[in-house]
């Protein structure tokens, strides 16, 4: 990237992409809990391990799920993807997450090869979903839509949503953790929406300074997104 603004303003003029060969299978992974209980323990699994890893091949993401009310999401998933064979990235989720690996539900992928439709599969399917499949399928405006997970935000259709983002301050620890494991058991879900809190990890290689980019944020551990996706646009 040519422009190196400091985050505050500046108008992007140019992308530089230098690709490299890939030598390695790409390998996706899904850890997801069924028990609300678990949510902490997830999250202080997850912030206090993944972001930040010394393990340059490896990037993750949380997702907490409002489930009170029909929501079709499990309470917490941690995801990502791994450059590297699955043998090699068990042991590492593994260890980074120690305390509620045995409890969770968990599947892998592999991503690097070309799908029947002639693309690669590195959108992670539960990486900002959108809204339910069937809630979408039961209006008529979407009755026309390709075949496919409707799901997913990067579908091609547009669905009404509201998405917010920050980053955790200094200090980020048991009180912020117990504020969101509270609101997020007083907060009802929906079949036919999904509502979330997204914890992205940063660290490793988003942490070193270089000359060649102008991410204002190398000293944060992780990304926040607060989102609501629904379906039916009267339902604001």
């Amino acid at each position: 990237m040519r422009d190196r603004g400091g985050g505050n303003f500046g108008v992007i003029t140019e992308f530089v992409f230098e690709p490299g060969p890939l030598t390695t299978p790409i390998w996706s992974f899904t850890a997801k809990w069924t028990d609300p209980n678990v949510v902490r323990r997830v999250i202080d699994d997850w912030r206090a391990n993944f972001p930040g890893d010394n393990d340059l091949r490896l990037t993750s993401f949380a997702r907490l799920s409002a489930v009170q009310g029909g929501s079709p999401d499990p309470p917490a998933i941690v995801a990502g993807f791994f450059i590297g064979t699955q043998q090699e990235l068990e042991p590492v989720a593994r260890r980074l997450l120690p305390n509620t690996w045995g409890s969770a539900k968990v599947t892998y992928a592999r991503v690097d090869k070309v799908t029947e439709e002639g693309a690669c599969a590195f959108q992670h399917p539960e990486y900002q979903p959108g809204p339910p499949s069937d809630a979408v399928r039961a209006l008529s405006a979407f009755a026309e839509a390709p075949p496919g997970d409707l799901s997913s935000t990067c579908a091609g259709v547009p669905f009404p949503h509201k998405v917010s983002s920050c980053f955790p301050r200094a200090g980020f620890g048991a009180a912020a953790v117990n504020t969101i494991v509270d609101y997020l058991a007083r907060s009802a879900g929906s079949p036919t929406d999904r509502r979330y809190l997204s914890l992205h990890s940063l660290g490793g290689a988003y942490g070193r300074p270089n000359s060649r980019s102008c991410f204002a944020f190398r000293n944060k551990p992780f990304m926040l997104q607060y989102q609501a996706w629904w379906a039916d646009a009267s339902n604001y």
